[in-house]
């Protein structure tokens, strides 16, 4: 889909190489596009406010001090959080990374 966009708007032929054609329309590639909005969205959870509603689904050390709802990820047992699937704990587990690299980089 990528490709065909390309083509349109160079007005190239379709036997043209695809890498070349996005290269010159400036398009980046897809995984590196959804590369990109993970990391953003992973910052903006971490720049959420102490008392957004999403930090109290989040484990005590990523909550910002905000009360721990009933249904959190930090009260779920290991079985039931190697079967759950959710952005949350995505997040939740880019965020420790983050931590752990800032913690490392800062003096």
């Amino acid at each position: 889909m990528q490709c065909k966009a390309a083509l349109w708007i160079l007005g190239a032929f379709c036997t043209s190489p695809t890498g070349g054609i996005e290269a010159l329309v400036g398009l980046i590639s897809i995984h590196l596009h959804l590369k990109k909005l993970a990391k953003r969205s992973c910052l903006r959870a971490a720049m959420l406010p102490s008392q957004h509603v999403l930090l109290s689904l989040l484990s005590a050390r990523n909550s910002k001090g905000a009360h721990s709802h009933p249904q959190s990820l930090a009260l779920l047992t290991n079985a039931q959080s190697a079967q759950l699937r959710s952005p949350l704990l995505d997040t939740e587990a880019s965020l420790l990374k983050s931590y752990r690299t800032l913690r490392f980089t800062l003096p």
